[in-house]
């Protein structure tokens, strides 16, 4: 941020729903062969149609509006998925960084506070290397919206 210039009150980010609609369309194709294995007395078939027919709905549910966001402010950041938000302060977080979860790349972190949920932070790092992940880029490669999370961070201070 250049120095002299005030920080916006907060900046909204939105998954792709060009994406979200693709993994619909993928989740809804194997509902769709699920049901012809049914038709063919695959019991197996139940599992797939009922598995990916869900898949398919929750995803829907994602693209809704309002469903699915990250919001940064000097303050910190807010997550939500699925309408539910759980908001995080910049004190609460170290470093922000890239990193790789199975085959996806995404936003990692750390907490700065050694006792916040000492429990969990074992087991998310067990989990993926990190003590918190972000459940989505919303648009951004996973280095460019670590790069601006740590931005808005080391900037909180600045803010009047």
């Amino acid at each position: 941020m250049p120095s002299g210039t005030a920080p916006a009150p907060y900046i909204m980010l939105r998954p792709s729903k060009l994406r979200y609609l693709y993994y619909v369309l993928v989740s809804l194709g194997f509902t769709v062969g699920g049901s012809f294995m049914i038709a063919e007395d695959i019991w197996f078939g139940w599992v797939v149609a009922g598995f990916f027919g869900l898949c398919a709905v929750v995803l829907a549910f994602t693209m809704l509006p309002g469903a699915s966001w990250l919001r940064l402010t000097p303050e910190g950041f807010t997550i939500c998925t699925l309408y539910r938000s759980h908001a995080f302060k910049w004190s609460e977080i170290g470093h922000c960084y890239p990193g790789v979860v199975g085959r996806r790349k995404m936003v990692l972190f750390d907490f700065a506070d050694p006792a916040y949920s000492p429990r969990m932070r074992v087991a998310a790092r067990a989990l993926s290397g990190a003590e918190g992940a972000l459940p989505d880029t919303y648009g951004m490669t996973a280095d460019a919206l670590a790069t601006l999370m740590n931005d808005w961070r080391e900037n909180r201070n600045s803010v009047a």
